[in-house]
């Protein structure tokens, strides 16, 4: 998959050049003048493919947060949810991700990211000084959620991998440190919140980036769901030319 030079919108995060979360989250910051929000990409040939997964809103209530992505792994083994490489999109409709251009393959969907700003003023009378910050969270979800989104992707086709609902935990803690959540991450989520974030050990409760465990609760990929969410998608980027990949998904 391509990278350009100022999309951030679609990622490829290899092994070799991985983002830390703390940019990924937060590009914008990094690279001014970019879009927040990121248009729908056109295939990239009459056999392209992609994949969708729709997910909770990550953002707490009254809590509001803007640069949603969502992080994919295209596996490289068989029977193994680990992977190095990694692919994060921003092409997203009312919590409903869109992986366009995929290379055909075996996927899962590994996390879920966002920015959160935040901001006040300190001191008292005439003095008083106006601070801000921007926090880059990052729900890693757990194994018995990244293998039941596993899904396999054909040339030409959109791969669903169903609607999801997960339990966020940790993320009500004072300034939780990424020590802390790794003492109660699973396997899966401590591979891959060290696959997108190198320093990972280095974050302290200081730190703007946030880790967070989103447990599974369920999964819908029935027929009416997958009915809903495929007319969704063809609503979402079948204008921009996927309505053939659309009509190919699993039904």
């Amino acid at each position: 998959m391509r990278q350009r030079s100022c999309d951030i919108n679609q990622i490829n995060v290899r092994k070799t050049k991985l983002i830390p979360a703390t940019v990924m989250v937060s590009l914008l910051l990094v690279l001014g003048g970019c879009a927040t929000t990121a248009p729908v990409a056109e295939p990239e040939a009459a056999g392209s493919s992609a994949v969708m997964i729709k997910m909770p809103n990550p953002c707490m209530p009254l809590m509001p947060c803007k640069d949603k992505r969502l992080t994919f792994a295209r596996l490289t083994e068989n029977n193994n949810l680990l992977s190095g490489e990694l692919y994060q999109t921003a092409v997203s409709f009312d919590d409903h991700y869109y992986l366009l251009n995929a290379e055909p393959g075996q996927y899962v969907a590994v996390a879920v990211s966002y920015s959160r700003g935040t901001a006040g003023s300190l001191g008292s009378g005439n003095v008083q000084a106006t601070f801000s910050r921007t926090f880059g969270e990052n729900i890693l979800l757990s194994e018995e959620a990244v293998e039941r989104s596993l899904v396999a992707v054909a040339a030409g086709e959109l791969a669903v991998m169903g609607a999801f609902e997960l339990d966020i935990e940790g993320r009500m803690a004072i300034a939780p440190s990424a020590s802390a959540f790794l003492k109660d991450a699973d396997a899966t989520q401590a591979y891959y919140a060290h696959q997108l974030d190198p320093e990972l050990e280095s974050r302290g409760i200081t730190s703007s980036a946030k880790y967070y465990r989103g447990s599974y609760l369920s999964d819908d990929n029935s027929e009416p769901v997958r009915e809903q969410l495929l007319n969704n998608a063809a609503k979402h980027i079948g204008a921009q030319g996927w309505s053939i990949q659309i009509g190919n998904a699993q039904r």
